[in-house]
């Protein structure tokens, strides 16, 4: 990829994992993993759109917000997401 007149700016190995699967859940001291509340989509949407508009250090990774919200509800709107 970096032969070809493209610059690779970053790489990113991310891992997802269905928290059904695991069996005791992890256990950090002070955490605590529970479905979202009915009614508080809104702000889980607000603090994940503030999560992914943060760049972590990959140059030009900004997005304007309107394309994250719309992007994120798409993704949560789909079958068997769980928040």
């Amino acid at each position: 990829m970096s032969s070809r007149p493209v610059e690779l700016l970053g790489f990113e190995n991310l891992l997802g994992r269905l928290l059904a699967l695991v069996e005791d859940g992890p256990h950090v001291a002070g955490l605590t993993i529970e479905e979202l509340s009915k009614g508080d989509e809104e702000k889980w949407l607000d603090v994940t759109v503030e999560g992914f508009a943060s760049p972590d250090g990959v140059p030009n990774e900004r997005y304007p917000r309107d394309v994250l919200e719309d992007a994120i509800s798409d993704i949560a709107s789909t079958s068997g997401f769980v928040r």
